[in-house]
């Protein structure tokens, strides 16, 4: 679909115009981002890791992933980087064997290819699953939605608790619950679109490959928006699948269970939907766009379309631009005052009080999220974007370059697309700078599409210009990809695996205790609230307590209550799970709390 009409380009430079020049310019740029990344890595490399391990905690995690992962990775890429280089000092003499360039294929069967690329990422994340990620929930983002899709499965929007838990919510789940003690009801506080996909696929027993099916799903996607843009060039559509599938950060987060592996299926659905540029396609774009919207959080796919909307209203179809305004206020609109609708399901006769003052209440709460800045973090988005750079196949950035340089010779479509990554990171960039844990840069992880299919546009710009750079930018791209295949992918599954098997080992010994209560003391344990699971209806035994979290009488309350086990930092750092050096940082408090628990009130005389 071509919504805007190309512009005028014969008032460009002439350096613009060519190709290769744009293409070792974008190489240049590339090399110099990578020493840059390197040197920050090996400065933190000279720093003592425990100081990452302090107070400010969360904001030290980007810092030391980055620091531990990312290093390592970099001094790769500027070998590689380094060679790229040479081989454009002499690009016909210079260059992988020549049995890797005769994979290209020029003249694919497209069917073949994607349907073998789809396996093999489907294989790859699958397996990882379990093999890589353990089949665990790391954090509270992938927990929250395992959870919510548990309650669904039962058949409610909320799960009911019981009144003795009011007090002692933020122990049970230290991270995004909703809960409304008025009904006893509790929820995770995300939309529920990602739990619902997991509760559908768990009705076919494939609830912990949900991510993993999306992210395959995505591949098939991504060929088809190619050809709706280059209809004549099947290998571009090969290209692009082959640019998104073999980025670590593609394949790791599909092993995960956040929700962005099912943002960027969406975003690709919802693409390829609205490049049909017809009746039926538009009305299921919309419908797409609105399952999306809900997913976890409601800005996500907003602003990955907006830049398509303000062409519909360029191009002045105001009725097709009048029918997403309305689809999409509408679920925009639905989607924040979710928790109160799904209280008000829950609890059929509040639905008249609950619904009218829930609107205004929550649209304000959102445009008061959305005006703090937290500039403390910004320095972050450096790294943030060095870790995105790293976890993808580094020729995207040249290609890029050469694809949007200059602008307005760049397909509609693609400029569309390249308006919605700066559309879409916007709000993290100046909101939510700090990601916290992340494979890659998670925030932008919807983007991978779009940065794969820019990227091909560089591809065919140099392809049509048939330039000395065409050769080297064809081996850079297979050389690249067997290098991320044979070594990138195996050590980002190493680093990821050994980041998530203490959490996950800790998780399955606190839940084979044979005892009703786990008390956790987590004050020495570094992203202590990973280790606090529990089922929604806290049916499973034993149900986990970070009891930092209660007041001493209700430590004494449970302890008399119920059969308990207290699980201290040393524990823990039995599983290799990282501790913190915080003594001094322990109130009145806590150490109240610890004589309870560590007394004969609840380890027994």
């Amino acid at each position: 679909m071509s919504v805007a009409a190309p512009r005028d380009t014969t008032s460009i430079p002439a350096a613009l115009n060519d190709p290769d020049a744009l293409f070792r310019r974008g190489c240049g740029y590339l090399l110099t981002v990578c020493i840059v990344g390197l040197a920050i890595g090996l400065a933190l490399l000279l720093v003592d890791g425990e100081i990452f391990r302090a107070r400010l905690y969360g904001t030290m995690m980007t810092v030391s992933m980055y620091r531990d992962q990312d290093t390592v990775w970099l001094a790769l890429c500027v070998a590689f980087c380094l060679y790229v280089r040479w081989m454009l000092q002499r690009p016909e003499g210079a260059g992988p064997p020549a049995a890797l360039t005769a994979f290209w294929p020029d003249t694919p069967n497209l069917a073949v290819f994607t349907g073998a690329i789809a396996a093999l990422v489907l294989l790859c994340t699958g397996l990882g699953t379990y093999l890589v990620h353990h089949a665990h929930d790391l954090i509270a983002d992938e927990y929250m939605p395992k959870f919510q899709s548990e309650i669904f499965l039962s058949g409610d929007w909320l799960a009911r608790f019981e009144s003795e838990w009011d007090g002692m919510i933020k122990a049970l789940f230290p991270q995004f619950i909703y809960a409304n003690v008025e009904h006893d009801v509790w929820g995770s506080n995300y939309r529920p679109v990602h739990a619902a996909l997991m509760a559908a696929f768990s009705l076919i027993a494939l609830g912990p490959l949900t991510n993993a099916i999306l992210t395959t799903v995505s591949v098939v996607l991504i060929v088809g928006v190619a050809r709706r843009i280059w209809p004549e060039r099947r290998d571009a559509a090969v290209l692009a699948a082959v640019l998104l599938a073999v980025g670590p950060q593609f394949l790791i987060n599909g092993m995960a269970g956040l929700a962005w592996p099912a943002h960027l299926c969406l975003n690709l659905l919802w693409l390829w939907l609205f490049l049909r540029d017809d009746a039926p396609g538009h009305l299921l774009a919309a419908l797409v766009g609105c399952a999306a919207i809900g997913l976890h959080q409601i800005n996500v796919h907003p602003m990955f379309v907006m830049p398509f909307m303000l062409a519909l209203l360029h191009a002045r179809r105001w009725w097709l631009a009048g029918f997403y305004a309305a689809v999409y206020s509408t679920a925009i609109l639905v989607w924040i005052n979710w928790l109160d609708i799904a209280v008000a399901l829950s609890a059929s006769p509040q639905l008249p009080e609950i619904l009218p003052e829930a609107a205004p209440r929550n649209v304000a709460d959102t445009l008061f999220d959305f005006s703090l800045g937290r500039f403390f973090y910004e320095p972050l988005m450096v790294l943030n974007f060095l870790r995105l750079l790293s976890w993808q196949h580094v020729m995207l950035l040249p290609l890029i370059y050469v694809a949007l340089r200059p602008w307005s010779a760049a397909p509609p479509t693609i400029r569309l697309l390249a308006w919605g990554c700066l559309w879409m990171m916007i709000p993290y960039v100046l909101i939510m700078p700090n990601q916290f844990h992340a494979w890659g840069y998670r925030y932008a992880h919807g983007l991978l599409g779009s940065f794969a299919l820019i990227a091909v546009q560089g591809w065919l710009v140099l392809s049509e210009n048939k330039g000395p750079g065409l050769a080297v930018a064809k081996r850079a791209i297979v050389g690249f990809a067997v290098l991320l295949l044979a070594v990138g992918l195996p050590l980002r599954a190493l680093q990821t695996e050994g980041f998530v098997r203490p959490y996950a080992d800790a998780n399955r010994y606190i839940h084979g205790l044979e005892t009703e209560v786990v008390l956790v003391d987590s004050h020495r344990v570094w992203f202590s609230k990973d280790v606090i699971r529990n089922d929604p209806y806290l049916s499973g035994q034993p149900i986990v307590l970070s009891y930092l979290y209660l007041t001493p009488e209700q430590l004494r309350e449970v302890c008399g209550r119920y059969s308990v086990t207290v699980i201290d930092h040393e524990d823990l750092a039995r599983f290799d799970i990282p501790m913190v050096r915080r003594d001094r940082l322990f109130t009145e408090h806590d150490t109240t709390l610890r004589a309870i628990a560590n007394g004969p009130e609840c380890r027994g005389s």
